[in-house]
């Protein structure tokens, strides 16, 4: 990390999960937001974020490594 420029980012997400495919509706989504701070790092990207939701409840984020 020492010396490597530093990533930021800032996803916005809207969703949700529903029971039964008759009670779907765009409306009843739950909007959240989360930003990041990344490094590129000899074990690969290391990602550290914050997520809030719109019901109040936030979220920490470490990840390390990168996706599949």
């Amino acid at each position: 990390m020492l010396g490597a420029s530093p990533y930021l980012g800032a996803t916005l997400q809207y969703g949700n999960v529903f029971e039964e495919r008759d009670t779907m509706s765009a409306d009843e989504g739950i909007a959240a937001i989360a930003t990041w701070l990344g490094w590129k790092t000899v074990l690969g990207p290391i990602f550290l974020g914050y997520g809030y939701a719109e019901t109040g409840e936030s979220s920490i984020y470490l990840e390390l490594g990168g996706h599949f």
